[in-house]
């Protein structure tokens, strides 16, 4: 997750009021965070290797630990202070890479925050990132990319719901429906990470 996305579509100029939660995925590895690093927050813990962690808090990520429920939590905390504060905050909803350029099953943090902040989402696919970082590759190449973004989401009806894991979910296939039309991408009603696992 970003703190301060980048307010620029492709093509023309438009503006998302805060609270804002801005989502976004990526076709292999690279996710987009915008804004003035001057206002960047720096997360307490990044994981990954050195040079990872030296990427990662530069951009103002935000490490989320999935291996357990109050780990999420502390990452969901920080990104609702943001957004209350006046911040975006960029989510990568698949929750890792695609391992073969489709789109996979949302995780519902993103549904969380809107449906406890009562921010906008505004999805955003982003096609032909696998030109930055093929897979398998040992490093990211200069090369452009498109981020398509839809018009802005909201959920009022649902609006403190964020308990209710069916609401979560409902509103989480959403969002990830508006993507897969933005990018283009055949959708899989599976977890990613699942996939990774079990080697397919």
């Amino acid at each position: 997750m970003s703190a301060r996305p980048a307010g620029r579509r492709i093509g023309e100029r438009f503006t998302v009021r805060a609270p804002q939660d801005v989502r976004e995925r990526s076709q292999e590895a690279v996710d987009v965070g915008g804004g003035d690093p001057a206002h960047r927050r720096q997360p307490p813990v990044v994981r990954g290797q050195p040079l990872q962690k030296l990427f990662f808090r530069s951009v103002g990520m935000i490490s989320v630990d999935r291996t357990s429920g109050a780990g999420t939590m502390t990452g969901l905390e920080l990104s609702l202070k943001l957004l209350a504060e006046g911040d975006g905050v960029g989510i990568h909803i698949e929750g890792t890479r695609s391992p073969d350029g489709r789109l996979y099953k949302g995780t519902t943090g993103t549904a969380w925050l809107a449906l406890r902040s009562g921010a906008p989402v505004v999805p955003c696919g982003l096609v032909g990132t696998e030109r930055v970082h093929p897979k398998g590759a040992k490093r990211l190449y200069a090369a452009s990319f498109d981020a398509r973004f839809g018009p802005a989401m909201t959920f009022a009806e649902h609006l403190g719901r964020e308990s209710d894991r069916r609401v979560r979910r409902a509103v989480t296939t959403s969002i990830t429906a508006e993507i897969s039309a933005l990018s283009g991408q055949e959708y899989v009603d599976m977890y990613a990470e699942t996939m990774l696992t079990s080697g397919g």
